[in-house]
């Protein structure tokens, strides 16, 4: 019998071996975290999408790293915007849980080794994009929301061979 698409498939599962990507994705490079996939138009049904997704099992911890750093990046930017109305990270954190209702109580990260406990990530999108040659490539977007920008959130993009492309502010 074959894997429903609505029960989680772990990302060191053949992914492959489905005609279509799954409904849900383990990302193991996020503890374990298991985020819903969607996409638009057609591509959620094309084999290079199911490849673009078993791709994520190659983001390292070298990776992971990377993507701390850009998402500290990211919050200090974001601070910097509006350091004319908060002195800290913290007051930022707090004025964004009070004017949109999320993440109450979050302590603001202090670096990139714990700023990911300041993000929930929420969605894992499949995407095409063109460049201006107007050569199209899929993208795996992961997306979600951070104490420092709960309006915009951040995200994590790769490409199909599962290379980090960006990571920070959506």
């Amino acid at each position: 019998m074959g894997q429903s698409a609505f029960q989680p498939i772990a990302a060191t599962q053949n992914i492959a071996a489905i005609s279509y990507p799954p409904a849900v994705v383990q990302l193991a490079f996020l503890d374990g975290e298991i985020l819903p996939v969607s996409s638009y138009a057609d591509e959620v049904f094309s084999e290079d999408a199911c490849f673009a997704l078993k791709n994520l099992e190659k983001v390292s911890a070298e990776i992971l790293h990377e993507i701390q750093e850009r998402m500290w990046q990211a919050a200090c930017e974001r601070l910097e915007a509006s350091l004319s109305q908060f002195a800290t990270l913290q007051d930022l954190c707090d004025s964004e849980a009070l004017m949109n209702r999320k993440f109450f109580g979050q302590r603001a990260p202090t670096g990139p080794a714990n700023v990911m406990n300041a993000v929930r990530m929420k969605e894992v999108q499949i995407v095409r994009a063109s460049n201006a040659d107007g050569e199209s490539r899929l993208m795996v977007g992961v997306f979600g929301e951070c104490a420092w920008d709960t309006e915009f959130g951040v995200a994590i993009l790769f490409d199909a061979d599962g290379t980090l492309i960006a990571a920070g502010g959506a």
